[in-house]
């Protein structure tokens, strides 16, 4: 603020005058100097010869700029400046503590009893401060130079912080560092001072022995989006010990190197039975702490779903659908713990082995329970569509994903607005669970396995009008479809396509679902179901002996997680279920989350009858609450706008709400066109009023069909569409 001040001082003179005089004969304002307009020239004068240069250099050189003198005289004592300093203004800094209370009592209307070196320290910290900062300086809450404030800048850019300040503030600056990380001051390059910093902090958390300062400092750090990057830059440049205790560290500890051997110390307690009970309590304190958190990888909070399942539970069921609930609630998440450990570790059989037999002990439980209830297994797919639109009263979408497993999509909904409500309805999936037969039970529903998809969506439009199918990547602005019917195969097809490789992309494809439920709303949509064909099994690092051997001797259609056949066999340690599927009467499953030995590739399969491939998502997500609409804004010519005469074609807009409510007196809109699924032009912002009608007109161009959409211009929620053509007329004889 002082700087501020000060500027008004010299501005004040030079809005009349080109002409300005400070005199600043202890030198103690020359921070002020600094802060002055680049367009205004400054001349410095310490003696009678540099006046008369100033002064010759001024009215030679710049006779029409902006000029200010800078000079260690006082006024008294000016002779060549004298004349400028009488006839134009002069700033007076020779009493700077005079200079400064003066300002503070004149501006905030107080008065100061701080030191002189207290004052003038503060001023020189006060460039970017406002008054309510001089106010506790003054009242003595804050102390002028912060170090937590300034220390992240400094480490940001050593040499640039120490340029930029005043050499008496650097002093203290550097000599209250030196006290804060309890080390000697010293004389060394600025980069080394701030490696030092660095250096004390990060094995203050590598030891657990941070002091407070220093940790409030590390968790600004952490938090800054414009810092961030630096503090990234000195841990990889800093040395761990080569011997650490991963579990001395303190809880929000940056070291990524650290998490991954915590990571394999309790993998080795899992692998000898040994106690990890205090391992876990420390992940749970690391983990519960919201410092620091971009340090702290995903997985472990899978750990902890992992270390702390208990199975016991699953005994007390006595239902495959309680089964059902209980995977959907309690052991899917598991799934989802030991699929991102797979992203990070899954390249290191040696640490991720311990985790992949601990899950696969937890998921035996389940599985026995599973195959005990197999005969009250039935699909709920079939028709599931057709059900869905024919009960529809509200406009709405379903997406159709191909191989999304449960624990992903409960993933994808956690990232949802929190204005969304959630349905979390499971259901299952035809047998075998994969694409041709669960997406035939989605579209069709009386049985048939079709392989065409454009088929299965005929099917479907022949029970239900007025469904439009679109993949959910071309999802745009332009789709007014009152019943839509979304399909999205990026899951399955690169997972079958590249295995366990696949598995780094599904963040991608959870963010990506997301986005695009939230964006269907604010395309207007009231319901936006989520579903899928089936789940997955992930197999993880697997030897020849956990694969499932086929037996031979018979006429057998391999797959990777179901046998086909003709004959009823006796197959150890499978499940048969008979039924006719692609011509085959009998269906095998084994009784495991193994393939079965084929040539294919492993990793990644379905057509199984675990819980992952076949409890599926059948989520609900609508509105909660009611939604504030505001004025109501329709298209009243639609029906015109069908078959339009012309190469002009003109959209008449109409608002109905309530006359003095705030929120229906008026609504702002935007008009896109679309063809193809394009925005092709779009309006300016228009102001529609209540009982108001409006015609605008486009010309065709080169286009014979266009989608209007009429949009909100703040939320861009669409508010009402409709198709517009041109006719095919014969002559008119210039009728028209």
């Amino acid at each position: 603020m002082i700087a501020k001040w000060f500027n008004e001082d010299i501005e004040n003179i030079l809005l009349h005058h080109n002409r300005v005089v400070v005199t600043d004969s202890a030198g103690e304002g020359a921070f002020l100097m600094k802060c002055l307009p680049e367009e205004y020239i400054v001349l410095k004068a310490n003696d009678k010869l540099s006046e008369i240069e100033a002064k010759y250099k001024a009215e030679k050189e710049y006779p029409h700029e902006k000029v200010v003198f800078y000079t260690s005289i006082k006024r008294e004592k000016l002779s060549f400046l004298l004349e400028y300093a009488e006839t134009c203004g002069i700033v007076e800094l020779n009493n700077m503590e005079f200079y400064l209370k003066d300002k503070l009592y004149s501006k905030l209307n107080k008065n100061v009893t701080l030191s002189r070196n207290e004052l003038i320290l503060a001023a020189k910290c006060s460039n970017d401060k406002d008054e309510k900062w001089w106010l506790n300086v003054i009242g003595g809450s804050i102390t002028p130079l912060s170090i937590k404030e300034n220390i992240l800048k400094f480490l940001q850019n050593p040499n640039r912080v120490k340029d930029e300040m005043d050499a008496e503030i650097w002093d203290i600056f550097s000599i209250e560092i030196y006290k804060l990380i309890g080390k000697p001051a010293t004389q060394q390059s600025t980069e080394t001072f701030a490696n030092e910093i660095v250096s004390v902090l990060l094995n203050g958390l590598l030891n657990n022995n941070i002091n407070d300062t220093l940790l409030d400092i590390y968790y600004q750090w952490t938090d800054s989006v414009e810092n961030k990057s630096s503090l990234q830059d000195y841990i990889n440049s800093f040395n761990l010990p080569k011997v650490v205790n991963c579990w001395n560290c303190h809880p929000d500890h940056c070291f990524k190197e650290i998490d991954e051997l915590c990571f394999r110390s309790i993998g080795e307690c899992l692998s000898n039975g040994t106690f990890y009970t205090e391992l876990a309590q420390f992940i749970s304190r690391r983990m519960s702490s919201k410092k620091a958190i971009s340090f702290k990888p995903e997985w472990w909070n899978g750990l902890l779903d992992l270390l702390n399942y208990q199975p016991k539970e699953i005994n007390k069921l006595s239902s495959l659908k309680g089964l059902a609930d209980y995977y959907t609630k309690n052991f899917s998440k598991l799934d989802t713990a030991l699929r991102i450990c797979y992203v990070y570790f899954l390249n290191d059989p040696e640490i991720i082995a311990p985790w992949q037999r601990y899950y696969e002990q937890l998921n035996s439980v389940l599985l026995d329970k599973w195959y005990s209830m197999v005969d009250e297994y039935a699909d709920t797919q079939q028709g599931y569509l057709k059900n869905i639109f024919e009960d529809a009263t509200k406009r709405t979408a379903v997406i159709v994903c191909d191989g999304l497993r449960l624990e992903i999509a409960n993933r994808v909904i956690a990232k949802l607005p929190k204005s969304l409500k959630i349905d979390k309805n499971t259901g299952f999936a035809a047998l075998p669970s994969v694409t041709e037969n669960c997406m035939s039970a989605i579209y069709i529903g009386d049985g048939t396995v079709e392989m065409d998809k454009s088929v299965r969506e005929a099917g479907l439009s022949s029970l239900c009008k007025g469904i439009s199918f679109i993949s959910l990547e071309n999802l745009n602005g332009g789709v007014i479809a009152d019943k839509l019917v979304l399909s999205y195969g990026e899951i399955d097809y690169v997972s079958e396509k590249e295995q366990q490789a696949a598995l780094k992309a599904f963040a991608t494809y959870e963010t990506y679902l997301g986005d695009r439920i939230a964006y269907l709303f604010k395309l207007g949509y009231e319901e936006v179901y989520l579903t899928t064909d089936h789940g997955f099994v992930l197999t993880g690092h697997l030897m020849e002996a956990d694969k499932i051997q086929i037996p031979t001797g018979y006429s057998i259609k391999k797959n990777e997680r179901f046998l086909l056949s003709n004959d009823e066999l006796s197959l150890y340690n499978t499940i048969c279920r008979k039924g006719n599927y692609m011509g085959w009467e009998y269906q095998y499953y084994a009784k495991s989350d193994k393939p079965f030995v084929t040539t294919g590739a492993y990793g990644y399969a379905h057509g199984g009858f675990t819980p992952q491939e076949v409890i599926i998502p059948q989520f609900k997500i609508y509105q909660s609450g009611t939604e504030i609409e505001g004025l109501k804004v329709t298209i009243i010519n639609k029906k015109e706008l069908k078959e339009v005469a012309g190469a002009m074609f003109s959209v008449k807009l109409k608002g109905t709400g309530k006359e003095g409510d705030t929120f229906e007196s008026e609504r702002k809109i935007v008009l896109q066109l679309f063809t193809n699924g394009k925005l092709i032009q779009s309006s300016q912002i228009i102001t529609l009023r209540v009982k108001q009608t409006m015609s605008l007109e486009f010309p065709f161009g080169d286009k014979d069909a266009f989608t209007i959409v009429i949009v909100d211009a703040l939320s861009t929620k669409q508010l009402d569409s409709c198709e517009i053509k041109k006719g095919n007329f014969r002559d008119l004889g210039g009728l028209l």
